[in-house]
Formats: structure tokens, C-alpha cells, sequence
């Protein structure tokens, strides 16, 4: 309004097909990456969500190395916290910020993974389902993927497709020779 101008909001852009290209498998392992950003207030009850998953449906958990003082024992380049979290069949990820685009929401879907949780406005585009932070919900939600391979499936497929109609960069593009060339 005070600047007389049309805003135009565009999805944040990701390379899918680079990621996809590098480090997606069909042959996850059946187990939990519990994803814990650096900020402590972003990783509400993920760690006890995926720890009270694991004991409850027999399913290993993972997740990055927390750091000690320093910070130097739990950093790992993009390279290597990709190549450690993308191997596994569900990212559990209760973010409840929905102010925040989720990035590693993307990738979990360019690595056909499937996110369980949080509220990143990524979270809510692919994976609707589990878009929450409700415990019951998400437990509910991952009981249908956990014994049904046509769901996980399903789940996968959508994220995927989504992603690249979304967040690739040939998506964003069209968006912008769209709005700021015709």
C-alpha cells in the first residue's frame, strides 16, 4: 500500500534434479532420521517423538551429532549431513515455525523420503498429511505409511512431483517471466 507496487511472493528455489541426481536411493532403509536444526527452539518434540516411534514400531533412530562447546564435533559439510540423513525412509522434522520455507523439507523430497511433522510452509505443501505438529495426528498418519506400501508410496510420489511444479528451478522461473516479463 505505501509503495504503490505489486508484491509478488515466489517459493524459495531448490536444484531437485541435483539433489535427486546425487543422492536419492529406492532402497531406503526402513528407519528414522530425526532432523534437529541448530536453533533449539526450532526442534520441539522431535528427538521425542522419534524416540518414543522407535521403541513403540521397533525402528532404528538417527540423527546429526549434537555439538559439544566448541560446535567443531557436530559440523558436517552439505555434502556429508545429506549423504547421512537421506538414506533413511522417514525424516521426522517437528518444526513449528511457519514462518520459515523449509528448505531440508525439499530436499527430503527430492530424496524420496518421506517428512513426518512440523509446520514450515514447505511441510504443509508436501507433505499435507503430516503437516503438524499433533503427536496423535502424526502417529495416526505414520501407522498408514508404516503398513502400507502403497501410502508411502503415494506420500513419495506426491512430494516429489510437488516439489519439482514447485520449488525447482524451472518452476520458479515460470514464475517470474510470468509475472515480471509478460
Amino acid at each position: 500500500n505505501n509503495i504503490n507496487k505489486k508484491i509478488t511472493y515466489t517459493p524459495s528455489p531448490l536444484n531437485v534434479d541435483y539433489i535427486f541426481e546425487n543422492y536419492y536411493t529406492n532402497e531406503k532403509l526402513n528407519s528414522i532420521f530425526a532432523y534437529t536444526p541448530h536453533q533449539h527452539h526450532r526442534r520441539g518434540a522431535t528427538m521425542k517423538f522419534a524416540d518414543y516411534i522407535s521403541k513403540k514400531y521397533k525402528l532404528p533412530v538417527y540423527c546429526k551429532p549434537l555439538p559439544n562447546d566448541d560446535w567443531t564435533s557436530a559440523y558436517l559439510s552439505c555434502y556429508d549431513f545429506t549423504k547421512l540423513w537421506s538414506p533413511h525412509l522417514y525424516h521426522f522434522n517437528l518444526d513449528s515455525m511457519e514462518t520459515q520455507p523449509g528448505k531440508q523439507c525439499i530436499q527430503v523430497a527430492s530424496v524420496g523420503s518421506i517428512n513426518i511433522g512440523g509446520k514450515n510452509d514447505s511441510h504443509g505443501v508436501l507433505y499435507p498429511d503430516t503437516a503438524t505438529c499433533d503427536l496423535d495426528k502424526l502417529e495416526e498418519v505414520f501407522v498408514q505409511y508404516f503398513e502400507n506400501e502403497n501410502k508411502r508410496f503415494e506420500a513419495i510420489q506426491y512430494a516429489w512431483e510437488t516439489a519439482n511444479n514447485t520449488f525447482s528451478h524451472d518452476a520458479v522461473k515460470k514464475i517470474f517471466k510470468k509475472e515480471f516479463l509478460s
